[in-house]
Parts: structure tokens; sequence; C-alpha cells
């Protein structure tokens, strides 16, 4: 067994409560309330600067200019073809996206990110992507589940976001598939302390995946808030 599969096989629980979550069952009938969807949305658009941010570190630590090319398209992936996914769901809530990109980081956004920047500024490139692969992989995940659960997408509001996500890559291989290839590949040469360490990370961002989920359903905020606001 790979060590991707390993770790894929200890963060199951936490995708059936991903799959079951009200958040993503609003997503699959197409009930998502729009205040929930507003708030995804801006901390969502908050979220990914980090995960930019954590690509430009994995590339200062790479070797090899496949590795560099590879982060650098991601990169340009996150900044210009995520809005695709957030278009769609401010099309449903009537929403702009433009008018979402401004706004303070909820308390999940903000730990979630201080959890990737971290394995970016102290981990190694095995912390690194063990700590980026769960968010592109539970979204592939759930994609495909709904598409699965879905006889036809024809009509659904939110057809769009479940396809951009349920294929989430090339025809040959998927985002995530290469992610964890990549995974695997410095696994091999790592010690056990180093791929236990990594779990950790792994399953730790995985949870963070559930959480935004659940703070994005219930609006979470800072409890004094007037006191607290963080970019």
């Amino acid at each position: 067994m790979t060590f991707s599969d390993q770790l894929k096989q200890k963060a199951e629980p936490i995708l059936q409560e991903i799959y079951q979550h009200p958040f993503v069952k609003g997503i699959e009938d197409g009930t998502l309330p729009k205040e929930a969807i507003k708030f995804y949305v801006q901390q969502d658009f908050l979220y990914l600067n980090a995960f930019v941010k954590i690509y430009a570190q994995a590339i200062t630590k790479s070797t090899t200019r496949e590795d560099m090319d590879f982060f650098q398209e991601q990169i340009h992936f996150t900044l210009h073809s995520e809005t695709i996914a957030h278009q769609n769901l401010c099309q449903v809530a009537h929403l702009s996206l433009d008018q979402l990109k401004d706004g303070a980081l909820a308390p999940t956004t903000f730990m979630y990110q201080q959890h990737m920047l971290e394995q970016g500024r102290d981990g190694t490139m095995l912390d690194i992507l063990a700590g980026l692969i769960p968010c592109p992989w539970t979204y592939w995940e759930i994609g495909k589940h709904i598409m699965n659960r879905t006889p036809s997408l024809e009509g659904h509001p939110f057809r769009d976001w479940i396809e951009f996500y349920g294929k989430y890559g090339s025809e040959d291989m998927t985002f995530a598939e290469e992610l964890f290839r990549r995974l695997d590949e410095k696994a091999q040469g790592a010690t056990k302390n180093e791929l236990n360490h990594a779990e950790k990370v792994f399953l730790k961002s995985c949870e963070l995946e559930w959480r935004f989920w659940e703070m994005s359903f219930y609006q979470e905020d800072w409890k004094f808030n007037s006191l607290i606001k963080i970019h």
C-alpha cells in the first residue's frame, strides 16, 4: 500500500462526514442558502490567497525545474480558473463576486491558512504536499460523489461547480492524483518520523476542510469580532 493510500484510508471517516455536511448536501440538492454561499465565497477567496503563497514556497524548496514548473502552473490555475466555481455560486445567489473579495478572515480560515503556511515556512516538501492535498482531493471526491448520485445535472443550479470539481484535471490524471503521485515520490526517501509528521499534517488539513464547510454554513465569526478583524 502506498503512503497516499494509507492517508486516504485514515481520512475516510472525515470524507464521509464531509459528504453528509449540510453545506455539501445543499450543493447536491440545489438548496444551499444565500447567506451560506456569500460567507463561503468570501472566505474561500481569502483562503486561496494563502494557497497561492504556499505554492510559491514550494517553488523555493523545489530541486528540479519540472517541480518549479508544476507549482507555477498551479499558481496560475488558482488565480484564474478557480473563480469558475465561485462565479457559479454567486450567479445562483445573485451576488457580485467582486464585492466579496474584501473582508476579514473568520477563525477557521485564519487557522487553516496558518497551518498551511507553517508547512511552507518550516516543513519539507513532503509536509507542504501533505498540507496542500486535502483541499483539491476532498473537492474532487465531493464532485465525483454528487455526479455519481445525480443521474442528470441538466438544469441543476450548481452544475458548473459540481462538474468543475468532479473532473478537476486532465483526462489522463486529475490534479489530486498528480499531487498524490508526487507525495509518494517524496515519501520513498523519508524516515518513519517524517512520515508520521506528514500524516498528522494531512489529517489536520482534512479536518480543517470539514471545519471550513461548518464555518461557512453557520457563518462562524469571532466571538468578540468588533475587536478582532484579521486580514
